[in-house]
């Protein structure tokens, strides 16, 4: 699903919202991640925003939250919610935080179609 993403935490800590970022527009994506294969040792849901600006190659525009939930309903979009891992010290210290998402859906790249894009393993 194409939205504009505003980021309302950082490190956990609630921003006001004349400290918000600038939106992130991109693809949002939900998915789900097998336990075998991830550090968290148990399923794991995810939602990602990917960018859409070369022919082949994506790349994320935010670090994930996982464990997403849909908080509420907004105006235009919805919030929501997940923990972000923060690493630092090279990697060997993560810690975990509550993001929250403020996300407005928005219509699609120049290029591409409307879509929801939902990937369940």
């Amino acid at each position: 699903m194409w939205c504009e993403v505003i980021v309302l935490r950082n490190a956990g800590v609630r921003l006001r919202k004349a400290d918000w970022p600038a939106p992130v527009r991109g693809d949002l994506r939900i998915s789900d991640w097998d336990g075998a294969s991830n550090s968290f040792k148990r399923h794991v849901r995810q939602a990602e925003l990917w960018g859409d600006d070369h022919p082949t190659i994506k790349r994320l525009l935010r670090v994930p939250i996982f464990d997403p939930v849909i908080l509420r309903t907004v105006n235009d979009g919805f919030l929501l919610s997940g923990i972000e891992l923060d690493s630092s010290d090279s990697g060997r210290v993560v810690a975990e935080h509550v993001q929250i998402w403020l996300c407005r859906p928005v219509g699609a790249a120049s290029s591409k179609a409307d879509h929801v894009s939902v990937i369940l393993n």
